[in-house]
């Protein structure tokens, strides 16, 4: 399992800062009927931690992600994947019909909605989900997390929203964190400077600092890590490995040993080779990202999704 699943918070305790954005949350587990909810900030903040960890709690057990077919009462949707109105149908429709599963104190809960990466979600398909959240209102709770607010005002949902702002924690309790993380995965440091050097590369990224930094360093044998392991690392992250990809003559092969090599993050890599790709095949990215956040196989769905798109480039 990759470090983003080991690592990724259950409860509101364990999640880094934003302790007014805790408060709230427990509140709204309280009161029992939670508004949907607007988390705006850069990539990497907590936005999808936050939401997971408020659902683990307020639903009253963890999440199951690692089945084909998902969490009935939870659902996370790449919006950058998948941009269409055939989500809002496909996807979002059928999850919304069913009403939740979890029961508290003869109370039946709301299903949860988070929707990653809003901002790159069609017009259209931005029009046919304003229409699913108003009808299915008393039936879901929708996270909407985007690095704009605008998106949500073209939505004309923006007065209806809780709305919480993340910023980049300091500098050093990102260090004291990721040092934390790193020991606890057996990677030590020459020096605390290389740390500090790591900070100031993923401006606050946290998720970045896991998947692209920690989860190659933590392949180096207990070695102590100095800054010329750190440089490989930086080198090395799934954008490289998506441009090696694409530029192949056997786009499937060259994956296979790239990974197999390496361990690298496909959901990432699968953001970065849709770029190369192009849009065609955005609806066989979604599925197979879909797929992949549910903790099926990564050689599996990956080796079916270039199965799809063969050799096109």
């Amino acid at each position: 399992m990759n470090l983003d699943r080991e690592e990724r918070p259950k409860y509101l305790k364990d999640c880094l800062g934003m302790d007014h954005l805790k408060k709230d949350l427990r509140a709204f587990i309280k009161t029992g009927n939670p508004p949907n909810i607007l988390f705006v900030g850069p990539p990497g903040l907590g936005k999808n931690t936050f939401a997971y960890a408020f659902s683990t709690e307020y639903l009253g057990r963890e999440i199951t992600l690692d089945t084909e077919d998902g969490d009935h009462d939870y659902m996370e949707i790449n919006c950058s994947l998948l941009t269409g109105v055939d989500t809002v149908r496909e996807l979002i429709s059928d999850f919304l019909k069913t009403k939740g599963q979890t029961i508290r104190d003869g109370v039946r809960l709301k299903k949860i909605l988070f929707l990653n990466e809003f901002e790159k979600m069609s017009d259209v398909a931005k029009a046919g989900l304003k229409v699913e959240i108003e009808q299915r209102a008393n039936n879901v709770v929708v996270f909407f997390a985007t690095n704009y607010e605008s998106a949500i005002k073209e939505l004309a949902l923006g007065s209806r929203l809780a709305t919480y702002r993340f910023k980049k924690p300091k500098d050093s309790e990102l260090k004291k964190w990721f040092i934390e993380k790193a020991n606890k995965h057996g990677v030590q440091f020459k020096s605390e400077d290389i740390v500090d050097d790591i900070v100031k590369k993923y401006k606050g990224d946290m998720r970045a600092m896991l998947i692209d930094c920690l989860e190659a360093l933590r392949g180096y044998d207990n070695k102590i890590i100095d800054k010329d392991d750190l440089v490989k690392v930086y080198e090395d992250d799934t954008r490289n490995y998506a441009v090696q990809v694409f530029n192949s003559d056997n786009p499937k092969q060259k994956w296979i040993s790239l990974w197999k090599e390496e361990f690298f993050d496909n959901k990432r890599f699968l953001e970065d080779y849709m770029e190369l790709v192009g849009g065609k095949y955005s609806r066989v990215f979604a599925k197979i990202d879909s797929r992949l956040r549910r903790g099926c196989s990564d050689l599996i769905q990956m080796g079916a999704l270039f199965d799809i798109i063969g050799e096109t480039k």
